[in-house]
This record gives C-alpha cells, sequence and structure tokens, in this order.
C-alpha cells in the first residue's frame, strides 16, 4: 500500500517521524482525512488528536497549538505544534478554563505537560 511521510515537530519533544498509511486528524472541531498524495492542505490546528495507521496498526497522539502543512509534491504531512503526547486526551475547554479562572485572555499561558501525566496551565514570562 502507498505510504506518505509524517513529521510532528515539536520544541518541547523529539520529532515523530514515519512513513504511514493514511491518518485522521481532529482540529478545531474538524476531521482531516489524509491520504497518500492528498492535495495541497494548510490549516491552523489548536488542541486535538491524530490517528495514525500503519500496517493495520493504529496510533493515537494528542497535540496542542500549532499548524499542519501537506505538501503533495513531497508527499509529506508535517504537524507543527507545541506539545504533542502519544496516547492522551486533550479535549478541554480552554474558554471554560479562562472563564473558571477569570482570565480575560489565555493568550498569555500555555499547556505543559507534566512526567506525571498532569496538564499544567502556565504563564508566559
Amino acid at each position: 500500500m502507498e505510504e506518505f511521510d509524517l513529521k510532528i515537530i515539536s520544541p518541547y519533544k523529539e520529532t515523530f517521524f514515519n512513513s504511514i498509511q493514511s491518518c485522521s486528524i481532529e482540529a478545531d472541531n474538524d476531521f482531516f482525512e489524509i491520504l497518500p498524495q492528498h492535495t495541497n492542505l494548510c490549516s491552523s490546528i489548536k488542541i486535538g488528536k491524530i490517528q495514525i495507521f500503519k500496517n493495520n496498526e493504529e496510533l493515537i497522539y494528542s497535540f496542542y497549538s500549532g499548524s499542519m502543512y501537506f505538501d503533495n509534491e513531497k508527499n509529506s504531512l508535517t504537524l507543527f505544534c507545541i506539545d504533542f503526547e502519544h496516547n492522551k486526551d486533550l479535549t478541554l475547554s480552554l474558554s471554560n478554563i479562562s472563564n473558571s479562572l477569570k482570565i480575560d485572555s489565555l493568550s498569555e499561558f500555555h499547556l505543559k505537560f507534566t512526567e506525571e501525566n498532569n496538564i499544567v496551565l502556565e504563564k508566559n514570562f
């Protein structure tokens, strides 16, 4: 079966790189199904999941904030994100966090994954 390259790049983690058969990306309450030779695609992402399919196996990663780009000429998908974790559920409502903390804007904050598998809201300095 035909494959394409997937790269997940984050400033906090090593890059995930592999050839895969397909993937499904949940981003901003929308789904993208990516197959080999997909048309060029660029989209922003906030919090979501990527299901990766290869050799009848499924891997699930959750990601936070960034963008994705499929390059048809290179037959590759690159996911640039602030952070990503294998098999985690990040379906947090940022507006609920903002409301409960009485914060007008979350632009000065970011989510961080801890080694204890917790998610922490940190203020940018």
